[in-house]
């Protein structure tokens, strides 16, 4: 690995530790969202590093792209507005910094003990084609992938249906409250 591109991955390592980060300590939903792709796009730069192009041009198109679409369109027809915490802010940036240190050491003490893992050269599979990539997963895999768009879909109705009493309940106080 040359110089250039451990110091870009570092940079990006790091960026893609402040996205997660900052999402998780963030109060206001569609900030943690934008913070949520400011991770995805670094993962994405980390792949392209690995000479993984394909998987990074998916991970913006399918994640940052599609997905967080999705969520920011949940977010804005549930009207979620800042959270309201238990923790107050410093105390849950605290604690979330504590547990990504522990969970770090964790990593850390596993590799440690069970020593790094390598292959050699000509153990690493050949690159793939993107067509092999698509007959693979929509000839093989169809039918998972299919699955999990459905389950996407039922997820999806599930937030919309939970949220909806409290929503109506809500629209019914403003308007007690404008008739008064």
């Amino acid at each position: 690995m040359s110089v250039g591109s451990l110091i870009a991955f570092c940079i990006l390592a790091l960026v893609a530790i402040f996205g997660a980060f900052r999402m998780l300590t963030s109060h206001h939903p569609v900030h943690s969202a934008l913070y949520l792709v400011l991770n995805f796009c670094a993962t994405a730069g980390i792949y392209l590093l690995l000479t993984a192009p394909f998987i990074a041009i998916v991970q913006i198109a399918v994640y940052a792209g599609a997905i967080m679409v999705l969520f920011l369109f949940i977010m804005m027809y549930l009207n979620l507005g800042f959270t309201r915490d238990i923790l107050d802010d410093k105390r849950r940036r605290w604690v979330t910094l504590v547990a990504a240190v522990l969970l770090g050491a964790l990593i850390w003490m596993g590799a440690a003990l069970h020593g790094a893992v390598t292959l050699p050269a000509n153990a690493l599979p050949p690159p793939y084609k993107v067509e092999e990539i698509g007959m693979v997963l929509f000839g093989t895999y169809a039918l998972p992938f299919e699955v999990a768009s459905i389950l996407l879909l039922v997820a999806m109705m599930g937030a919309v249906v939970i949220a909806r009493p409290q929503l109506r309940a809500e629209s019914d106080t403003k308007k007690e409250a404008a008739q008064r």
